[in-house]
């Protein structure tokens, strides 16, 4: 912002001075509360209350507020935030079909009004309707957009009444029709609410470009809305709201993990198809029952493996998993903490690879790839470290659990086959369609796969090591061994990854493999890496 839209930066501080801005806390660093201890959590609040008040000079709310990344909230981590003066969340909306809950007042209207989590902690409802419809009317009114997205709309079911009923919906529409498509959303939210509900709308408006559309609309949709309606709205912050509230005689929903996934829309991912949270059933298979409420933080639970092991090696080591650095000096210093001593940049790493969006939504392969730099960056240092300091060997205090690990191993099948077989089926498709010549983009495509099975060779002799590790085991060969294979194992699958973006590249139309790719992923259903959960 100081460098490229310096006029941005002080619009924004001038927002927040005025009042046009709420601050709102979240993790520092887009962090994923399944991947988070408590101190981790503390740290990423603290970063990021230091970068809203000390560097864009945003005044303190009267009652501090929190949003989990991803709006994923987990329940055991609510006690930390408590510590650290919060005093509400945002939360997602209660449905049976994605989580598991109990609630202590089964009549109180939980999509409207504020109600208890954990021992003292506000929660605020996400309202489902009034967030996620905003997105029928935007994909109808521009389809061709929303294709990029993996939403083909009249190729296959996008939005749940479709898959239900059946029949797609009719597209595009006009601007005029989808603001009235999202006004009847707005009058049956006004109608249901008791009174002094409470309608929170909180959604990633500048997803994929249809930030300003989706203003337009939201505009529009509003101000035809109070005009018409007999109830009185107020616009508030929460400040407005917690203001007089008491939460221990709230009503309390006990939860372990709920997510605002799934929604309105499937999800497309490297590992297949989840559907939208009322699709019902297809091919037989209802599948978001059957995944989500034992599985709500599902699209990021393939990172957890890795980031468990490299939080057990560096805790091995003796090093911190917080940096303990200020906003300020990261803001300052680039992020180029390569400069930054051991304990300050290997802690780092490791958080970074903790980023929601390395693993969930739907990642890229360039987003699939960090965690594997921040992994090689790890393991090349320790090794490194190891020769320098010999007499400073780890002591793990546990040795690595199985599960995990194997769920490790398990990993590339998800992040490479579907890939591999997408990409072949794309190009080949296009080569036999348009009869060119596609040689260098295959050539990078068997460049992937040969980077793929070195990666699962050293992935391969890193299982072998690791049962030898025992609790406080230092010998020094097993580390240097385990170490070696990591680094290896990160760089190969690094170099997989990239050769499949270089392979995108190579390829002469992009829109006709992206198209390809979407209908290939949505035939895998089930979704592959719940299955392999399951297995493992």
């Amino acid at each position: 912002l100081q460098a490229d839209w310096p006029q941005a930066l002080e619009e924004i501080k001038t927002g927040f001075a005025a009042g046009l801005l709420y601050p709102l806390y979240t993790t520092a660093h887009h962090t994923h509360a399944l991947f988070l201890d408590d101190e981790e959590l503390t740290e990423e609040l603290r970063l990021n209350q230091e970068f809203l008040h000390d560097l864009l000079e945003a005044p303190r709310p009267r009652h501090p507020g929190f949003f989990f990344t991803e709006c994923s909230v987990r329940a055991e981590r609510l006690p930390a935030l408590q510590r650290a003066g919060i005093e509400y969340v945002i939360f997602p909306h209660l449905n049976p079909r994605k989580a598991r809950y109990t609630v202590s007042q089964p009549d109180y209207a939980y999509a409207y009004l504020p109600f208890r989590v954990g021992e003292g902690i506000v929660a605020l409802p996400r309202h489902f309707q009034v967030s996620q419809e905003i997105w029928r009317p935007l994909t109808r009114i521009d389809p061709e957009k929303a294709r990029y997205q993996g939403y083909l709309m009249g190729a296959y079911p996008v939005f749940d009444t479709e898959y239900r009923e059946r029949r797609y919906l009719p597209c595009p529409i006009t601007l005029e029709q989808g603001v009235e498509e999202y006004v009847g959303v707005l009058r049956e939210a006004l109608e249901a609410a008791p009174d002094g509900g409470l309608i929170l709308y909180i959604q990633d408006l500048e997803l994929m470009d249809f930030g300003d559309l989706a203003l337009n609309v939201l505009r529009e949709a509003w101000r035809r809305t109070l005009a018409e309606t007999p109830h009185t709205v107020r616009f508030v912050t929460p400040d407005d709201v917690l203001g007089g509230l008491e939460p221990r005689q709230l009503p309390s929903v006990n939860f372990e993990g709920i997510c605002w996934a799934p929604e309105i829309r499937p999800v497309l991912r490297y590992d297949g198809h989840y559907p939208p949270l009322e699709a019902g059933e297809l091919h037989g298979i209802d599948a978001v029952p059957e995944i989500f409420p034992d599985h709500p933080f599902i699209f990021w639970e393939p990172g957890r493996p890795m980031v468990d092991l490299f939080t057990w090696i560096l805790q091995a080591f003796g090093f911190p998993t917080t940096p303990g650095v200020s906003a300020r000096i990261l803001v300052e210093e680039g992020y180029q903490f390569l400069q930054f001593p051991p304990e300050k940049r290997l802690p780092l790493h490791l958080r970074l690879m903790k980023q929601a969006d390395n693993w969930g939504w739907r990642p890229e392969e360039g987003r699939n790839k960090r965690p594997y730099l921040h992994g090689f960056l790890i393991s090349d240092y320790l090794l490194l470290y190891l020769r320098l300091y010999p007499e400073r060997l780890p002591a793990p205090r546990t040795a690595f659990p199985p599960r995990p690990f194997a769920l490790f191993r398990r990993l590339p099948e998800v992040l490479f086959d579907s890939r591999f077989g997408y990409l072949d089926f794309g190009l080949k498709r296009y080569r036999d369609e348009k009869g060119l010549e596609l040689s260098e983009a295959f050539a990078e495509l068997t460049h992937a796969r040969g980077a793929r099975e070195r990666a699962t060779m050293h992935l391969d002799q890193a299982a072998q090591v690791i049962g030898q590790l025992k609790p406080f085991s230092s010998d020094l060969a097993l580390w240097q061994e385990l170490l070696v294979a990591l680094r290896e194992h990160c760089r190969y699958t690094f170099l997989s990854l990239d050769r499949l973006q270089r392979a995108w590249g190579k390829a002469p139309d992009v829109e006709f493999l992206v198209m390809a790719m979407y209908k290939y992923l949505y035939e895998i259903y089930p979704p592959r890496w719940p299955a392999i959960l399951e297995e493992v």
